[in-house]
């Protein structure tokens, strides 16, 4: 995005053409999507990651060899670089829903409710990082005074030895889960077997979920359009291609901070609801600070007010796809942030193609802040914050977790029940089953109960250790995992 122009007189191909890169993420977004769904479900997480980044490797290698001299210079066709760009895009963006799509399944595989929010919110800035690297870096090597470093031949090359680091990485370290469930909430969501299409269905008639689908969709198709349009937007402000690197840098440097508040508030006060519409409201409160200093010659003013929506806006994907997770729950919450990251591409698309018929050619500029891109950017963010603010979702998750917790407390506020006698062992395991079963009436409304019952049953029928010392039973039921 900061080097479109470049980039558009070395392909020989039209600012138009460079945005169709950048929309290509969006375009493939559905059924890269379905892929990672149908993979996640059949192979788990390993198998899928290592075919992810093993296919990320061959993207790069294409759009490196795009800009190999004798590419670039063939008397075939004066487009095959951009076609070879164009193949290695592609390949990278059918699989990037794998990593976008995955920031709060991972974390519910392997943490605990305690660490859970933290390292979603850390993994959700993942993408918005590279957003922001993928803004500031090629400026360092294409720049208004010329090339450096190789050009774009050295950006493709920094991107293969990447993208080899990454596939080398995952294919020693990365692992499906760890040896025992790390929540209850998780464990008791592997007794229920579901369908991707009855969890797809089940989701896509959440009313809460619809609210989160629109609101956030539109969130994110903005935020997608402003950093693939930055470079020509503010140029029609009098801006460089250097000042639209340190935008794009500043936005996503904010963005980590207030990554790491929003996940340090979710774990300390889980009010996702709350969280969601605080960072909402100042997001729109920052959009419209930027939109009144945004003019010519306020350098300074501009660029701290990027990295200001940057603090506000990135941690909102955070928070929603641990919201999701919450009232979307037991379905898979790579299911949920699917859908959420499918929604932005789709308003990414629109926005990309809207906003940038109406932007000014180059070197035309903007008369004043007031115009089609100012009206745009307020009428959606205000749509955006309406659908926020209708967010009530329940905390389903959390809500399984404290229950099961309750079921434990009342066997005998103990996690070992001892009984000396036959009559006694007999008459604790009666009142085991009376408190086992008694509420299953008030829960049979409840399809996502159904994991319950079953772990009930296990705990119920399944003595998990006996001592046989002066003939006493005990019965451990502190956890699903204890032996």
């Amino acid at each position: 995005a900061p080097i479109q122009t470049t980039a558009a007189q070395h392909f020989h191909v039209s600012q138009s053409a460079i945005n169709l890169i950048a929309m290509t993420f969006q375009i493939a977004y559905v059924p890269g999507s379905l892929l990672c769904a149908w993979m996640f479900k059949k192979y788990y997480l390993r198998k899928s990651f290592i075919f992810s980044s093993f296919m990320q490797l061959i993207g790069a290698v294409f759009r490196y060899i795009a800009t190999l001299h004798f590419i670039t210079t063939n008397s075939w066709t004066k487009y095959l670089s951009y076609i070879l760009i164009l193949i290695g895009q592609s390949l990278a963006a059918i699989v990037q829903p794998f990593y976008t799509n995955s920031p709060a399944r991972i974390p519910a595989e392997w943490f605990s409710k305690e660490g859970r929010d933290v390292a979603t919110a850390l993994l959700s800035i993942i993408n918005p990082l590279g957003v922001g690297l993928g803004s500031f870096i090629p400026t360092l090597f294409v720049t208004s005074d010329g090339n450096k470093m190789g050009g774009f031949s050295g950006i493709m090359m920094l991107e293969l030895i990447l993208c080899g680091v990454g596939f080398i990485l995952t294919l020693l370290f990365f692992y499906d889960k760890p040896p025992t469930s790390p929540s209850m909430s998780q464990k008791l969501k592997s007794k229920v077997v579901r369908s991707l299409k009855y969890d797809f269905h089940q989701i896509l008639q959440n009313k809460q979920f619809f609210f989160l689908f629109c609101g956030f969709g539109i969130g994110l198709g903005l935020f997608n359009a402003l950093t693939t349009l930055i470079n020509q937007y503010t140029a029609a402000f009098g801006y460089s291609t250097d000042d639209a690197g340190n935008f794009g840098g500043l936005l996503i440097g904010g963005g980590l901070l207030g990554a790491v508040v929003a996940g340090v508030s979710m774990e300390v006060f889980r009010q996702y609801r709350s969280i969601l519409k605080l960072f909402t409201a100042c997001t729109c409160v920052a959009m419209l600070f930027l939109l009144w200093q945004l003019q010519p010659h306020n350098l300074t003013i501009v660029t701290i007010i990027f990295g200001v929506f940057g603090f506000v806006a990135v941690p909102i994907v955070a928070v929603t796809f641990e919201a999701a997770a919450e009232c979307t729950y037991p379905a898979n919450e790579e299911l949920s942030s699917a859908l959420l990251m499918t929604s932005g591409a789709i308003f990414g698309i629109i926005y990309i193609t809207i906003w940038g018929m109406q932007l000014p050619d180059d070197g035309d500029q903007y008369e004043n802040q007031w115009n089609f891109s100012t009206y745009f950017l307020v009428v959606n963010g205000f749509l955006m914050l309406i659908f926020m603010l209708l967010f009530r979702g329940e905390y389903k998750r959390l809500n399984a977790e404290h229950q099961f917790s309750k079921y434990i407390e009342d066997l005998d506020d103990t996690s070992v029940v001892e009984s000396e006698t036959w009559n006694e062992r007999q008459a604790q395991n009666n009142k085991r089953q009376q408190l086992l079963y008694g509420q299953q009436s008030n829960e049979s409304s409840v399809s996502e109960n159904n994991g319950y019952q079953n772990l009930r049953d296990n705990l119920a029928n399944k003595p998990i250790s006996v001592n046989t010392k002066n003939v006493t039973t005990a019965y451990a039921t502190g956890s699903a995992d204890n032996s």
